[in-house]
């Protein structure tokens, strides 16, 4: 019974911890409460990848003196929705209901940022995709048969460090460029854009673009779209080079022939240098091999 009572009391001081650090985080920014995990209905099912979190950043983290430096628990204050696959570009209105309507039909990742001994690091989560039947030729029974038992649950698919500042700090950091926003969300995979970026909408329609601190091939070029007074590239602008953008590299790909990637159980660990571009995959499931804790 004991046990049981410390068990509800624990669940309920970290939601209070969770909520409070979320609260603070996400002070005076538009971001709706379903975007940020604590809040979210998958908070439950990914708090239970937390041991497998830690797991990955500790083997990562050779910059830490003494282990004892290392946290005992994940910082989920600052996880944060990042729709993928949205094919946002092709939809040719910049309607916020109608944006809002097809990402709520797109796939998304979690992007969980933390800083362990002053640097940042992140962990990605996201659901396990269905078997892809063209590929499933190249993958023994038993591989295949993992992937069936990971469709739909959550997964890490990303342990990154040397990455940018946390994506909700940025945004508040530049509450100047989004004060005029009514809402705002986090959209990666955009083609010429690739890295996430964050959408910003007013009066129910998509204004502009706000960037987090990658390099963006489409933007390099695009100084004029990007309005002095709100410093946020022009919606339709940017959706426009998008699609010139996507049809070049499918104009130019050229062969005629097929990549196949194969789908192996591999673990992943991307370090990334501190200028470097971290990229969220979204469609390939990496299969990790699990390990334990080093003593």
């Amino acid at each position: 019974m004991k046990k049981i009572v410390a068990l509800i009391i624990s669940g309920i001081l970290l939601l209070q911890l969770c909520t409070f650090a979320k609260a603070e985080s996400v002070k005076d920014i538009p971001v709706e409460k379903g975007d940020i995990l604590c809040e979210s209905v998958d908070f439950e099912e990914i708090k239970k990848l937390e041991s497998e979190m830690l797991n990955g950043l500790e083997d990562m983290c050779d910059w830490l003196e003494k282990p004892s430096d290392f946290p005992k628990k994940m910082d989920f204050s600052n996880a944060v929705k990042i729709y993928v696959d949205t094919g946002i570009q092709n939809l040719g209105t910049d309607k916020e209901t109608e944006i809002m309507k097809n990402l709520a039909l797109s796939n998304y990742v979690w992007v969980i940022h933390m800083k362990i001994g002053g640097e940042n690091v992140s962990v990605t989560v996201a659901r396990g995709k269905p078997l892809n039947e063209e590929r499933a030729s190249v993958l023994t029974a038993e591989d295949r048969e993992e992937i069936a038992n990971q469709e739909g649950k959550w997964m890490i698919s990303e342990w990154a460090t040397g990455v940018a500042e946390p994506f909700l700090s940025q945004i508040q950091d530049n509450q100047d460029i989004v004060k005029s926003c009514d809402r705002t969300v986090l959209i990666g995979g955009v083609p010429g854009l690739r890295q996430p970026a964050v959408l910003g909408f007013q009066d129910g329609k998509a204004v502009g673009w706000m960037t987090l601190g990658y390099d963006y091939p489409i933007l390099e070029e695009m100084s004029n779209a990007r309005s002095a007074s709100k410093g946020l590239y022009d919606f339709d602008a940017v959706m426009e080079a998008s699609q010139e953008y996507a049809n070049s590299i499918d104009n130019t790909s050229g062969g005629g022939g097929t990549i196949v990637e194969k789908e192996l159980p591999v673990s992943i660990y991307i370090v990334a240098a501190p200028v470097a571009v971290i990229s969220i995959f979204v469609g390939i499931i990496v299969l990790r091999e699990k390990r334990k804790r080093r003593e």
